[in-house]
């Protein structure tokens, strides 16, 4: 069942084509959990209508849902605290899908403060936004994930996060022990940016793909990141039970590498 925008209106023409008809399909989330399921539970439609009332109408009509896609919704302030507010106390929410929501530093200390109590998370979709702006709302985010026991898929595709970013992600990365993938593809990590990042990763053993396409990393430090993922896959292969496929797939896929397309 396909998903439309809450926000009136099409996508920006410049992300219409990247968008799929099935917004969160297994498909178009592939990159980033290989093979995971979608919940089996119902996505309400968002209404289209720009209103903190109709979000409100939204979200309530998601309440049992695994699913929470608002994409390109024009979230305000006023909107992040209300979704930051539903996640905080839901407990059937697996999937949250906020891109291209223009949520900066701001947002995202609000955001954090739901993700926090929230114990039910499995994926967060914030690519497209404007996070790392201020360095503030990455560290926000990053100080929730350090001790997070469920999220395991994380992406900030193009937020503008940078070097002080980078170092903030990798100091998480050092002490999370859940999160599998990461895509920080199209970010300016830059070269410090990158060894920070790989300074975390070096202490890391469950991440399996870290996506830096377009971000400015240095070479040399692109390849001692893929040598560490192969590492981090070879394990997460090695202790999969026989019939644990999807572990055993993602040990497997070229894809998962700090080389990949992004």
């Amino acid at each position: 069942e396909g998903s439309r925008s809450w926000a009136r209106g099409a996508a920006p023409e410049k992300h219409r084509r990247a968008v799929p008809s099935h917004p969160l399909s297994p498909r178009s989330w592939r990159p980033l959990c290989c093979g995971s399921q979608l919940g089996s539970q119902r996505q309400v439609d968002a209404p289209e209508m720009n209103s903190i009332q109709a979000l409100l109408n939204h979200l309530d009509a998601n309440r049992e849902a695994s699913t929470l896609s608002l994409a390109y919704a024009s979230i305000s302030d006023e909107g992040i605290t209300e979704v930051a507010k539903f996640i905080r106390d839901n407990p059937f929410v697996k999937y949250l899908d906020l891109r291209g929501n223009s949520i900066q530093a701001k947002g995202a200390q609000i955001l954090a403060n739901g993700i926090k109590i929230n114990r039910s998370l499995r994926s967060l979709n914030l690519k497209w936004n404007s996070i790392g702006r201020d360095a503030s709302g990455v560290q926000a985010l990053c100080d929730v994930l350090k001790f997070n026991l469920t999220i395991g898929h994380v992406d900030l595709r193009n937020n503008r996060v940078n070097n002080v970013g980078a170092k903030a992600i990798g100091e998480m990365l050092t002490a999370n022990t859940t999160i599998s993938h990461l895509d920080l593809s199209w970010n300016d990590l830059g070269v410090d940016g990158g060894i920070a990042l790989l300074d975390g990763l070096k202490h890391n053993s469950t991440i399996i793909d870290c996506q830096l396409s377009g971000s400015k990393v240095g070479e040399e430090t692109l390849h001692e990141v893929a040598f560490l993922l192969r590492r981090n896959r070879s394990a997460a292969a090695y202790k999969a039970s026989p019939n644990d496929t999807a572990a055993l797939a993602a040990a497997a896929d070229p894809q998962t590498s700090a080389l990949g397309n992004g």
